[in-house]
């Protein structure tokens, strides 16, 4: 069928001599049957014929990946300057040939396109664009010098600890290591600090990679210097506390993190972190570490009345053996959303844990009462009692089940319980 529209497109392109689209038909019909040469001589015949500026950049693009796809990059070349030439003052396309010609390995004149580029825009944000293009580039060519310094030049203009300047840190780095190694980069950082002594990027920067050969005491030192030029940086803080921790430095990790929740941005994770050091806090008699610790946790919920934030702190004690705890804000949790059958399980768990069956038991009969008393609801009961060994409670839920709209998979657990009860 391929070969039928090529040749009906080609009778339609000697009828209409000046039509352009005709032939761009053509082109497309012959591309997509594999036929390449002929996909060529069309789209150049459609330039030839002077198509609509709105067509033009189409031709000229699937035009030059066809002859990259040919083999022929030089073609390709000549096309993208081609395309070029046509729209001398468009800003994408001259981007997006500059990308074009550095995917498809055309580095040297991709290289050159990106630092016209860059050296042309006032604009500060596509000059950073431009410039790890370039740098990305360079370090292809093997020129990690030229780009250590395009990548240094521009972090100079970045706003220390975004997400762009670790970016452009994150690429100096790859230059480094390309030309000498870890060493390279620590040595880097240490020139960076000895010119820059106030870089809170380049002061953290380097103590994680202190921290990773070993150097545990000059990596503390860097972080406590990079906390008092930034002492509100959630990150630094954090990594401060980590590094102390793994370092079973307890008691001061502990003073880091009870100084890490006061900042405002302090998150779950980092209340988290808090109130799990003070429970491994040995200095607290283990009642008083509990309850610090719980009283850190429930900031998580920030008198808020979110079941999600409530449930994911009522995990956090469980976990971690504060189960009394636990127990009280499960059930906040379900008053806040008493729908959600999760809770009541992992509430009726919690009891069973503790030792308290019957409250156990009456968690979970829960899942499957009044309105919510489904072939679902008590289907799930069933799996949630035979988990705690509660067998016939869980085979008397599957056949209620059962009498109810059951699924195959319903029938298929309701006889695997009756086998396992000796029952058919």
């Amino acid at each position: 069928h391929g070969a039928d529209v090529v040749s009906l497109l080609q009778d339609v392109q000697q009828q209409r001599a000046d039509d352009p689209v005709a032939s761009q038909a053509l082109a497309l019909a012959a591309r997509a049957a594999g036929d390449l040469p002929l996909a060529i001589a069309a789209f150049e015949r459609a330039i030839s014929r002077r198509p609509a500026k709105s067509d033009l950049r189409t031709i000229y693009s699937d035009l030059a990946r066809l002859h990259q796809q040919s083999s022929h990059p030089e073609r390709a070349l000549e096309v993208w300057q081609q395309l070029e030439s046509a729209f001398p003052r468009d800003l994408a396309i001259q981007e997006d040939v500059a990308a074009r010609l550095q995917d498809d390995g055309q580095l040297q004149p991709a290289l050159e396109r990106w630092q016209r580029l860059s050296s042309e825009t006032t604009n500060p944000e596509r000059r950073t664009r431009y410039q790890l293009s370039v740098a990305d580039i360079q370090l292809r060519l093997g020129q990690a010098e030229e780009a250590l310094q395009t990548l240094e030049t521009e972090l100079s203009r970045i706003r220390p600890g975004s997400w762009l300047d670790q970016l452009i840190r994150t690429k100096v780095e790859s230059a480094l290591l390309s030309s000498g190694g870890r060493s390279a980069v620590i040595g880097y950082y240490r020139e960076q600090l000895s010119d820059s002594p106030d870089d809170t990027g380049a002061c953290r920067r380097l103590a994680e990679l202190l921290a990773g050969e070993g150097q545990f005491d000059e990596a503390a030192e860097l972080y406590r210097k990079a906390i008092d030029h930034q002492p509100s940086s959630v990150a630094l803080r954090t990594a401060y506390v980590n590094l102390l921790s793994s370092q079973g430095k307890l008691s001061e990790a502990v003073a880091a993190g009870r100084q890490l929740i006061l900042l405002d941005d302090a998150g779950t994770d980092e209340l988290e972190l808090a109130g799990r050091l003070l429970l491994r806090d040995t200095s607290l008699e283990p009642a008083t570490r509990e309850q610090q610790a719980s009283e850190v946790w429930m900031k998580i919920c920030n008198d808020s009345q979110d079941a999600a934030k409530f449930g994911y702190t009522a995990r956090l004690h469980r976990r971690f053996g504060l189960a009394e705890r636990a127990v009280e804000l499960y059930q906040s949790t379900i008053e806040l959303d008493p729908q959600n059958s999760v809770w009541r399980e992992e509430l009726g768990q919690t009891l069973y844990e503790l030792g308290r069956r019957d409250e156990a038991l009456q968690a979970w009969s829960r899942i499957a009462a009044g309105a919510r008393r489904s072939t679902e609801t008590l289907s799930l009961l069933s799996e949630t009692l035979e988990k705690a060994g509660e067998s016939a409670a869980a085979l008397a839920a599957m056949q209620e089940a059962c009498e109810q709209e059951p699924t195959i998979s319903d029938r298929i657990r309701l006889a695997r319980l009756l086998r396992r009860g000796g029952r058919t």
